[in-house]
């Protein structure tokens, strides 16, 4: 029986699917020139695709099988199901409630061996099925759900992609990490550290080690009180990677 820790909420397209390289095929047949760092907004204006032409595209993806043969991002196989021992996992996502696009969605899961206790599609504004499962922390590319969400309290780890480099995290008190990798999940022995702050942090003189982010680099710590995530902490540091060293 699973001890639970956490409640996660994982987006599909664009953080376990690679949706950017499918969509850009079809962007292809419009600009042959396109290439993904090109999409640089999340409902693709910028490339010469209006909302209609795109829900187009998507109503095929049902027809073409597209949702069937997508390719999966590296590592997010592998990290969901060390992070699925200790924590509840739903994928939710944005695809529309169609029952193909329903089973086609169960189905690729199903076939790239991921594990969850469920699937919900057809969320477009997310916070309503959030805030019912008691989601505690939500890996997404989309800026506008990170935004909103992050706003109303949720914890938020936001999937490094083109189309969400607007979005800015100046610091951990945004309740938003960026990842560029699934191995960067801010996980150690199947505990998850997350961006909440917490009170009264001990410090640590624990070795810490660390993983790669997008300001320098992240130390996981063995604080009980705040897990190394507080920056008023003592046990929080800054790691200057010129200086190889820590400040």
């Amino acid at each position: 029986m699973r001890k639970i820790n956490k409640v996660l909420g994982i987006d599909i397209d664009g953080v376990v699917a690679d949706f950017g390289n499918t969509i850009l095929r079809y962007m292809k047949q419009i600009n042959p020139k396109a290439e993904l760092n090109d999409i640089i907004e999340y409902g693709f204006d910028n490339m010469g695709i209006n909302a209609k032409e795109l829900h187009t595209i998507l109503k095929n993806f049902e027809h073409t099988k597209e949702y069937l043969s997508m390719r999966v991002i590296p590592h997010a196989v592998e990290v969901t199901r060390k992070l699925f021992k200790n924590n509840e996992i739903y994928f939710i996502s944005a695809r529309d409630q169609y029952k193909g696009v329903v089973d086609d969605t169960f189905t690729w899961l199903r076939n790239n061996h991921f594990q969850s206790d469920g699937l919900i599609c057809g969320q477009r504004d997310k916070y309503p099925i959030v805030k019912k499962l008691g989601i505690d922390l939500v890996i997404e590319d989309n800026p506008d759900q990170i935004i909103e969400l992050s706003k109303k309290g949720i914890e938020c780890i936001c999937f490094d992609q083109p189309w969400n480099q607007n979005l800015k995290i100046v610091s951990n008190r945004d309740r938003v990490l960026r990842i560029k990798d699934w191995r960067e999940f801010p996980m150690k022995d199947g505990k998850i550290f997350t961006t909440k702050r917490r009170q009264g942090c001990m410090p640590v003189k624990d070795r810490c080690e660390w993983k790669s982010m997008d300001e320098g680099a992240f130390g996981f710590y063995n604080c009980e009180k705040c897990d190394g995530m507080d920056k008023d902490c003592d046990c929080y540091h800054v790691y200057n990677p010129s200086a190889r060293r820590m400040k």
